[in-house]
């Protein structure tokens, strides 16, 4: 008898969660196009709209009991408004964006 098992995991290029509000690309795209141009350096841009009450967890890969502890108290901190259980730059290296911002940055 010949049993066969296959396995998937999601993950991202970077390996890391995404985590945070779901955003509009289009909307994106037109306020950040020339976030890189030097003559933008020290431009303040808007903050990136996102659409309400919409969030997105996933891309955990292999880490996924690990992580989701941490990211769901994550998670709820940012419905509730509440203080976040992490600094600033951690949320930053998990939102929804930093690929596209990457992307605009190229």
């Amino acid at each position: 008898m010949l049993i066969e098992k296959v396995g998937l995991r999601a993950q991202t290029p970077d390996r890391l969660p995404i985590l945070g509000p779901v955003f509009d690309p289009r909307e994106f795209r037109k306020i950040y196009k020339e976030i890189d141009l030097p003559k933008n350096r020290n431009k303040k841009f808007p903050n990136l709209k996102t659409i309400q009450g919409l969030y997105v967890f996933g891309g955990l890969g292999s880490r996924g009991i690990l992580s989701s502890f941490l990211g769901s108290e994550i998670m709820a901190s940012l419905i509730l408004g509440e203080p976040v259980p992490v600094e600033s730059s951690v949320l930053e290296y998990l939102h929804p964006a930093r690929f596209l911002y990457r992307k605009v940055r190229k």
